[in-house]
């Protein structure tokens, strides 16, 4: 039987990883527009900005999860150098997650 690969699973680890950038992009944006207590059209620049950068993330995840139910026989068919390449894929998910807050 030919090995399947970890196509899938590579893509929902990718995406988990670059998701807290987005979070705390938006995060930041929020409260560099609040510095002032309200919200006005000087805003405008730096809430497009972060809105452009969470929709830089829709394919990202849109990748994720258009196969995701392809994993659990990625899973059921891992072969070592696979498990050493999730490994690390894991642990840079890990890493930006700890990075961002």
């Amino acid at each position: 039987m030919a090995n399947v690969g970890i196509k899938e699973t590579m893509e929902v680890l990718e995406a988990a990883k670059q998701l807290p950038a987005k979070v705390v992009r938006v995060r930041e944006a929020a409260a560099k527009i609040m510095e002032d207590g309200k919200i006005s059209l000087k805003d405008l620049p730096e809430l497009y900005s972060a809105i452009k950068d969470i929709s830089d993330y829709g394919p990202v995840a849109a990748a994720a999860i258009a196969d995701s139910q392809k994993i659990p026989a990625e899973l059921l068919d891992l072969e070592a150098l696979e498990v050493t390449a999730l490994y690390e894929k894991g642990a840079e998910v890990v890493e930006a997650w700890q990075d961002a807050f």
